[in-house]
């Protein structure tokens, strides 16, 4: 779940497969990969210079390569933290009446996370996480996600 905020026009709430594949280096240190694909847009009307407007936000691909540090916790539990990169393709509508107006933008910022493996089993773990991937001007967009985790 991501949620898109743009000064002015509030929040949005976004739906993203996420699939990613990380390499250790020794028991503290990753390099991670992440790819993703929107599967859920949120729209809104807002108001806007007297104007009543129908809003529509969407991800359509997100890209990130993170360096991961991962502290043990106890047995079960392993916390972490990444700092990387994020290139994200965003689509925006807004409509008034009939007319609408498309904007497609793809930018890159810093991104940074926090969040925790717990280990079901000694291959699999369950994953919660909380994201900022972008952060720039106007726009924010942060995740917090539930998934799973395999290690092989």
């Amino acid at each position: 779940m991501l949620t898109y905020n743009e000064t002015g026009f509030g929040d949005y709430n976004l739906s993203v497969a996420l699939g990613r594949y990380g390499v250790y280096h020794g028991d503290s240190f990753a390099i991670e990969g992440r790819a993703g694909i929107g599967i859920g847009d949120d729209s809104k009307t807002v108001r806007y210079a007297g104007f009543d407007i129908d809003t529509k936000v969407e991800v359509d691909n997100m890209l990130g390569l993170y360096a991961v540090k991962i502290v043990p916790a106890g047995d079960k539990v392993d916390v972490y933290g990444f700092a990387g990169i994020t290139r994200m393709t965003v689509t925006a509508t807004a409509s008034i009446g009939s007319i609408s107006v498309p904007n497609s933008d793809s930018e890159t910022d810093l991104s940074f996370d926090a969040g925790a493996n717990i280990k079901l089993g000694e291959k699999t773990a369950l994953n919660i996480e909380y994201a900022n991937y972008y952060d720039k001007g106007d726009v924010t967009i942060d995740a917090l996600s539930v998934g799973a985790t395999v290690y092989y």
